[in-house]
């Protein structure tokens, strides 16, 4: 029933007439209703709508789902750090324990060399193979991510294959298309090779001295004087020590022998003669030192040269030769005839103001040469010796235990103080008593020799003294000078000095030590070459920088690929003839394609010159730029490093995007200029296509807000 005064409404009879009319609320309700506004549907539904309710059925290669790469990267940077790890406790332990040597060659390597080598080559091979993995797929999938962002050329999609240009070059390929993430893992790839040489010369075996656990060994000798040997006071001593010792000075000089075991001369021209000891036998003769706190006799010669008066006498060969010495007040006449070219002989100084007796003075050793005239030479030797506590470091090698390489000297030996004090023995006849210094032997005459008839031993002191001369005047004879040179620039003290040195060094042996009391232990520090393993510094902080390198640029590979395939949503492993059927077969572009027979690969970018493609998202299907549904394929083409942006942009948008109302349109869209990346592009825009503003009068009518009327009667 209509109120008062109020006429029907006319029923419209043509299209033109249509109007909407308003509904009354019921009669009882006189509140103003506003009208709710219906979205309309779009022309097309917007592509990443239908992406985000797809992406549970979209493939994605294994190399670039997160479940594989993050354990990788993850992985890699566990591998760097461990590498330091390892190094820091290579250099600060020196080394590690080996077992057999990864270095050697042929049948002394073993499987011990395999064992170092190739779990670290296996190991470097399966990170190469999967990065390798991933950069293959990543060069399959571009072609797709570029028709996916729109408006792609042919060359950049339809006709791009990454996988068929070798890594050397296909970098230069991929950064000239503006592909970055091909362009960082093809170098990737490329700087991964190294990975496998590194790890094969990552561990090195190298000798080095390596101290072994302190070891105890028995003493063989101490201080002390031998009652048969060197009592001053014995009536009868044994002389073949005298000669032995005279026999290899002898050698030593003309041969080259080396010095005798716990005897060696220091690089003053001392002698030193060590307290034996008997060395383990389970330690190596590979040139294995070991040093020991013991007591050593130090033997000093002293000698120098002398003046000598010559007068001739009788015959023309006939010389009379005499030699006084003012600081030790001591002297000696020899006297020569022409026998020889070059005559020497070795005596006991004659002394008028010293206490001591032929055993202990000094000793004279003169040289006389008729060529090219007459002249004479001679050396006065004053030797002492001194007992001290040394530090010695012996060498052990095959068949010489004991060889002296080096002796720190410490405090003097003191009888009631010292270590082996307890051990030592009687030492009194060797201390004189008026000076309190030690008394040291000429070891040109014995006590022996003066008090026996005995001719052998008179004849054993005797050859002593014509084989220490002799040896000196064959130094002297293969110096480089020669006898006559060694007259003019007096060398005949210093070959005196060391080969008498030597003589009294080796004597010193059976003078001054003793068996030792039963128990006398010396503790021994043993260093040997052993060989340790290290890890090389070169190959480790190379190794190290590659992985780190190798796990940054993955992680940044993996996420701006992630985001630039985001709108790609292949259903099946592409590559296959099936897939690239089912993708751009019953197409424009295929049907374009089919007009050639057999066609060249000139001939397929002839037909596809200047033409641009794109991927529906929904359908997945191949489109061509001027193909019905073109621009409702369009996705956002931006560049591949603006993902942080993007993510931000659209997580806005889904937030406060979804109902705008601006100058009383509804569902306006933002401008291009603002969704467009920094510094990309937005691509170009179809009035059509859903990423473009809608105009009003296409696709959202306007409606009436609001109606009123009056209560119906």
């Amino acid at each position: 029933m209509l109120p008062p005064g109020a006429a029907p409404p006319l029923t419209p009879t043509t299209p033109e007439h249509h109007v909407q009319f308003a509904s009354y609320p019921p009669e009882s309700s006189n509140n103003v209703t506003i009208a709710s506004p219906k979205k309309p549907s779009s022309p097309v539904e917007d592509p990443r709508d239908i992406i985000d309710s797809t992406t549970a059925n979209v493939w994605t290669p294994l190399p670039l789902r997160p479940i594989f790469y993050i354990p990788y990267i993850v992985l890699l940077v566990l591998l760097a750090v461990g590498l330091e790890i390892a190094f820091h406790f290579s250099q600060k332990n020196t080394g590690f324990k080996v077992h057999g040597n990864p270095n050697a060659l042929g049948k002394q390597a073993g499987v011990w060399h395999y064992i170092y080598t190739l779990p670290l080559v296996a190991l470097a091979m399966c990170i190469v193979g999967v990065w390798a993995w991933t950069d293959i797929e990543i060069k399959k999938l571009q072609p797709y991510v570029d028709l996916v962002q729109g408006n792609s050329p042919p060359h950049k999609s339809l006709l791009l294959d990454y996988t068929r240009t070798h890594n050397f070059f296909v970098w230069f390929d991929a950064l000239s298309n503006r592909h970055y993430t091909v362009t960082i893992a093809a170098l990737l790839a490329l700087a991964s090779l190294a990975f496998q040489p590194l790890s094969a010369s990552l561990l090195e075996v190298r000798d080095i001295w390596w101290s072994l656990p302190l070891s105890t060994t028995t003493a063989n000798s101490v201080f002390g004087l031998s009652p048969g040997i060197a009592d001053p006071n014995s009536p009868v001593g044994d002389t073949s020590v005298f000669l032995s010792a005279a026999g290899f000075a002898a050698a030593a000089v003309s041969y080259d022998v080396p010095n005798p075991p716990f005897v060696t001369i220091a690089d003053d021209g001392t002698g030193w003669t060590l307290m034996d000891v008997k060395v383990p036998p389970e330690l190596p003769r590979n040139g294995t030192t070991v040093a020991m706190n013991t007591t050593a006799i130090n033997t000093n010669v002293n000698c120098r040269s002398t003046s000598v008066n010559m007068a001739q006498q009788g015959g023309p060969g006939n010389w009379i030769n005499t030699i006084q010495d003012s600081a030790t007040n001591c002297g000696l006449t020899f006297n020569v005839s022409k026998t020889g070219p070059t005559l020497f002989g070795a005596s006991v100084a004659i002394c008028s103001n010293t206490s001591t007796s032929n055993l202990n003075d000094p000793v004279i050793f003169w040289f006389f040469t008729y060529v090219p005239q007459p002249r004479a030479s001679a050396t006065i030797c004053t030797p002492t010796v001194k007992m001290f506590e040394v530090t010695a470091t012996l060498r052990l090698d095959e068949g010489l235990d004991g060889n002296v390489i080096k002796v720190v000297q410490g405090k003097p030996f003191d009888q009631t103080k010292s270590p082996f004090a307890g051990s030592a023995g009687n030492l009194s006849a060797l201390v004189d008593s008026s000076t309190g210094s030690i008394k040291a032997f000429n070891g040109i005459v014995w006590n022996s020799t003066l008090t026996t008839n005995d001719s052998s031993i008179k004849d054993r002191m005797s050859a002593v003294g014509v084989v220490m001369p002799a040896a000196i005047f064959r130094s002297a004879s293969s110096g480089d000078v020669g006898v006559a040179g060694a007259f003019t620039a007096d060398k005949f003290p210093d070959l005196s000095n060391k080969v008498y040195t030597s003589y009294l060094s080796l004597v010193a042996k059976s003078l001054y030590f003793v068996q030792p009391p039963a128990g006398t232990n010396v503790q021994l520090q043993p260093k040997t070459t052993v060989k340790r393993l290290f890890l090389s510094a070169f190959s480790t902080h190379f190794l190290t920088a590659l992985l780190l390198i190798l796990a940054i640029f993955s992680i940044f590979i993996h996420v701006t690929h992630t985001y630039s395939r985001r709108n790609l949503h292949l259903r099946h492993l592409p590559g296959t003839i099936a897939s690239a059927v089912s993708i751009g077969g019953q197409t424009s572009t295929s049907a374009l394609l089919a007009k050639s027979t057999a066609p060249t690969e000139s001939d397929l970018e002839y037909a596809l010159r200047e033409r641009r493609f794109r991927i529906d998202p929904k359908t997945m299907k191949i489109v061509m730029e001027g193909d019905e549904g073109y621009d409702y394929a369009s996705s956002p083409n931006r560049g591949e490093f603006q993902w942080v942006g993007e993510a931000l942009k659209r997580g806005g948008r889904r937030v406060s995007g979804v109902f705008t109302t601006s100058g009383g349109e509804y569902g306006r869209r933002r401008p291009a200029s603002v969704v467009s990346g920094f510094g990309g592009s937005a691509g170009p825009r179809s009035p059509r296509s859903p990423r473009s503003p809608m105009p009003v009068s296409e696709a959202e009518p306007k409606m009436p807000l609001m109606t009123s009327r009056s209560p119906e009667p």
